[in-house]
């Protein structure tokens, strides 16, 4: 290039620099200059921040064409940081010239060009640079100050909004303490304008008259940043509680004023001072409550310890006088002593029911009661309950009736002695307070989710009925209906009190429905759980059963309308007649074609009684219906029944829908008989039970019905038992006989005064009793359980509910092995450590070839093989799942010969816990309890269900 074009270049770049106070529009005209007069390729100002390169701008073409122009520039940006002195500096890279010129605190200009520049341009460039320097520090510095403008601007306005906008009054002072701004709340509040207190004392114009002792403007000027509560006063005179913030103004660290925020607080402070009286007044009452409380657990400790003390200072001379009482009553005397000791028992037995009432009330009432989750069968609990006040309403000719809703399970989860207490108290009430009429206890299913099922439970009685005065004061502790009711009927006004609390123990609620004159009916709900699907009460019937034809005789009443519904659910063909004449429609010599009829003999006139009986005897024998009597007497009454010679079965009422099945069944079963039940000789195994036979155990056990069953279990195979309550007594009955009187001790875990655990701990600090087989017979089944057992010094571990194949290996494995009592302890211990350690137990059932020796030859199912069935090794087998699955087909059809296939069964080997199960299924059925049968079957059923 010649000197003109440099020149003219130079003079073009000087006017793009001049006049322009913007960098983004400096750089992007003065930059292509050198592009386009200068045949540059490249043209950017470079900056550094930190240790890294970035340009100000640089144009898009120029980075097309050095696409490597980053370590060039890193290259010319050590050389000038090396020689803060130079000018320019050169260099080549690739084919191109590389050149940067100093930018004072701008950074640098890099050019890059083909062809090196001239000297001149070199020479002439410097001064030009410095002038491009200089403006872009210019342009920068008017920028930032622009932002800082804007900045200021948007904070002026944010505070201008929160001044004005504010629900706090707000000032500002200079450092005079004189106002010289205030916002709109300060003037609502204060009632001053801004024109009114300019330039006058801050403190005199919140406290003209000098009231207050402390100002916050003098440490505010002082520095101090201030939050304080304080009493200011308006124009008006009027005092306003404010929470006084401020701070000073600080103009470039000096102070400069301040300024002073009033929040208005009167109302918090009235609030606070009201709380304040309220919390006062709540101390007090808390105090006196508390005083009271105290007073009241005194009260109640006191009580609670009279009432044991009382009960076992009461209970005990009364076992006297009722034990002794019957003892007498079992002696020959005459009609008179008889009467006089028959009052003396009912009397007794008044006030133990009197005693048992308080009792359980102290025990809701400290919230000591608690609620089991058992297993029970709900039939089982209504019978006990009729059974209690059966007697006392035969005795005035009440009606009784039952109705249970077939659609609901027969076995539940739940606490079927509470249920049967409330119940018991509900039924006695409805009895004792009925003279004519009758009484019925429905019990219905009114919701079911899942395995949850809600029951609702009805007495009803045709009683004297209950005003609506007397029903609020009902269920209140020790109140009847009617003060009278105490002296003519008796009872400690409890039973009603005990009932509603229990039956909210159960989640459930109670209800009266009652009008004077037209009796009562008390409801009240109750949920239970089922531990496995159960059938309803009318699923498939016996294959004998369907076809047959059923006429109820003497129908009329409320008896006939409950067994009419419950021979409904079972989808039996029923008729209904109230005499013999309805029933044969036509005149005739015989009864119509019935395979069963229900005779409700109480029902029947004379006269009908006569036609039904001579029709009867005239029907062909093979014709004649089963006859099934409905009486007020059961069985253990049926000798004195009316026409009992005629019935195959007997119904008794109140009667349940497994009452009704269970007559029809033996109805149809009477002829085939039964053989009985023998003593046990063997296990299932094989195994003889001779050398039991003798042998004399300690039962330790405080369940009534406990002992009961697991003595007469003992019974069976001929062990003498004797009984002790609790673990005190089985100590001092060991302590009162020689250390070998006893073979055997069968120790319950959980029992009043002292439990299994701690009696077998002091068994074992004797000496003579260190080898002593003790065995747990407890329902604490767990695997935790069973470790507490054999840790506490016991042999062994029984489950409830007690498998009699169970008990009694157990027995022979303690009593009659010579070592076993002193190695059964360390080798079930060795088992347990082994089933820890390895994961597995591997225990191999025995096999065997014999069963019960009271089993009898049986004939073959047409479809199932009884008499040859292969060994089973495991209960997973195949073939043993087919054999349950054939079994329970068997018991849903009422069908013997499940009976065959138990047998049958028991010759292939099992486990003894499962042979115990078999056996105790095949004792249900000798007695026409199918239900029950079904219910024990459920557990090997499992598996099956799975597949």
């Amino acid at each position: 290039m010649n000197l003109d074009m440099y020149k003219d270049a130079l003079l073009e770049i000087a006017f793009s620099i001049s006049g322009e106070f913007n960098l983004k529009k400096l750089l992007q005209n003065t930059l292509p200059i050198f592009l386009r007069k200068l045949n540059c390729t490249l043209a950017a100002v470079v900056q550094k921040n930190g240790k890294n390169l970035y340009t100000e701008h640089i144009l898009p073409k120029a980075m097309a064409d050095h696409p490597d122009y980053l370590g060039p520039m890193e290259e010319l940006s050590l050389a000038l940081e090396s020689d803060s002195g130079l000018l320019w500096y050169p260099m080549d890279h690739g084919s191109y010239h590389y050149y940067a010129f100093p930018m004072e605190d701008f950074g640098f200009l890099l050019l890059a060009r083909a062809r090196p520049f001239d000297s001149y341009f070199l020479k002439e460039m410097p001064p030009l640079t410095r002038m491009l320097a200089r403006t872009c520090l210019a342009c920068a510095a008017i920028e930032k100050r622009k932002e800082s403008e804007a900045l200021l601007l948007e904070q002026k306005a944010h505070f201008e909004s929160i001044f004005t906008n504010t629900n706090d009054a707000m000032v500002y002072f200079d450092t005079e303490h004189r106002l010289f701004n205030v916002n709109e709340r300060f003037t609502r509040m204060f009632g001053y304008t801004l024109e009114e207190v300019r330039g006058k004392n801050v403190n005199t114009i919140v406290d003209p008259r000098k009231l207050q002792k402390e100002y916050g403007s003098p440490r505010i000027l002082a520095g101090e940043t201030i939050e304080m509560e304080a009493i200011r006063y308006a124009k008006n005179g009027n005092g306003i509680e404010v929470l006084l913030k401020g701070g000073p103004v600080l103009i470039h660290g000096a102070i400069a004023g301040g300024y002073a925020i009033y929040s208005d607080i009167s109302e918090r402070k009235k609030n606070e001072r009201q709380l304040l009286e309220s919390n006062l007044l709540l101390e007090k009452s808390i105090d006196r409550a508390n005083k009271l409380a105290r007073q009241a657990e005194m009260a109640n400790i006191a009580k609670s310890a009279f009432l044991a003390n009382m009960s076992h200072e009461i209970r005990t001379p009364m076992n006297a006088i009722m034990g002794l009482t019957e003892l007498c009553m079992a002696e020959p005397l005459t009609e008179k002593q008889q009467g006089y000791l028959s009052k003396v028992s009912l009397a007794s037995r008044s006030l133990l029911g009197i005693i048992n009432d308080i009792l359980d009330f102290s025990k809701i009432e400290a919230g000591r009661l608690s609620m089991e989750s058992i297993p029970f069968v709900l039939d089982d609990v209504l019978h006990q309950s009729w059974n209690l006040v059966a007697h006392r309403a035969r005795q005035k000719k009440l009606e009784l009736l039952c109705y249970r809703d077939p659609a609901i399970p027969e076995q539940l989860l739940g606490d079927p002695l509470r249920l049967g207490q409330v119940l018991t108290n509900l039924l006695g009430n409805a009895v004792k307070f009925t003279e004519t009429g009758s009484v019925l206890l429905a019990v219905t299913l009114i919701r079911q989710e899942k395995k949850s099922f809600t029951l609702e439970f009805r007495i009803k009685d045709t009683g004297v009925g209950i005003s609506e005065d007397e029903k609020k004061r009902l269920f209140q502790p020790f109140s009847q209906a009617d003060s009278s009711t105490t002296r003519k009927f008796g009872g400690t006004g409890l039973g009603l009190t005990i009932s509603r609390q229990l039956v909210e123990l159960m989640g459930g609620e109670i209800r009266l429905e009652s009008a004077p004159r037209k009796g009562s009916s008390f409801i009240f709900t109750s949920s239970f759980q089922a531990d496995h699907p159960i059938k309803e009460t009318g699923h498939d019937l016996p294959e004998a059963l369907r076809s047959m034809r059923i006429l109820v005789l003497g129908s009329h009443g409320e008896t006939g309308k409950v067994l009419k519904a419950y021979l409904k659910a079972f989808s039996l063909e029923t008729h209904l007649a109230d005499n013999t004449e309805d029933a044969c429609k036509v005149p005739g010599d015989a009864l119509p074609p019935f395979d069963i009829i229900f005779w409700d003999t109480g029902r029947s006139g004379p006269e009908d009684t006569e036609t039904f009986l001579q029709r009867l005897e005239k029907s062909e024998s093979a014709k004649k219906p089963a006859i099934i009597l409905v009486s007020e007497e059961g069985e253990d009454h049926a000798a004195s029944l009316k026409h009992r010679e005629y019935a195959t079965a007997i119904l008794t009422t109140p009667f349940t829908p497994s009452l009704v099945m269970k007559a029809l069944l033996n109805s149809i079963k009477k002829k085939e008989g039964r053989a009985p039940v023998k003593q046990r000789h063997q296990l299932s195994n094989g195994r003889s039970l001779q050398p039991l036979h003798g042998k004399r155990v300690l039962l330790v056990e405080d369940h009534e019905i406990n002992r009961l069953v697991a003595a007469e279990l003992l019974k069976q195979v001929g062990i003498e038992t004797e009984m002790a309550f609790n673990g005190k007594e089985a100590i001092h009955a060991l302590d009162l006989n020689p250390c070998d009187y006893y073979d055997c001790v069968l120790m319950d875990i959980q029992m009043p005064v002292m439990d299994g655990y701690e009696a077998t701990r002091q068994i074992r600090k004797n000496d003579d009793f260190r080898d002593l087989p003790i065995l747990a017979m407890t329902a604490n089944a767990m695997e935790e359980d069973r470790k507490k057992t054999l840790e506490c010094g016991m042999q062994g571990h029984v489950a409830k509910p007690i498998i009699p194949e169970e008990l009694f290996a157990k027995l022979l494995e303690c009593c009659c092995d010579k070592t076993a009592s002193g190695i059964a302890c360390h080798r079930e211990r060795e088992c347990l450590l082994t089933e820890e350690k390895t994961g597995r137990n591997d225990y191999k059932p025995k096999k065997s070839s014999g069963h019960d020796e009271d089993q009898k030859t049986k004939g073959q199912h047409p479809e199932i093989n009884c008499r040859e069935l292969p060994p089973i090794k495991t209960e997973t087998d195949p073939e043993f799942l087919e054999h349950i699955n054939n079994l329970n087909e068997l018991l849903l059809q009422y069908d013997n010969r499940a009976e065959e296939l138990i047998n049958a069964l028991l010759d292939s080997g099992l486990h003894p816990s499962d042979a115990g199960i078999l056996n105790l299924i095949k004792k249900r059925i000798w007695t026409y309890d199918f239900e029950g049968a079904l219910c024990l079957l459920q557990p090997f059923m499992q598996p099956v269900d799975k597949e």
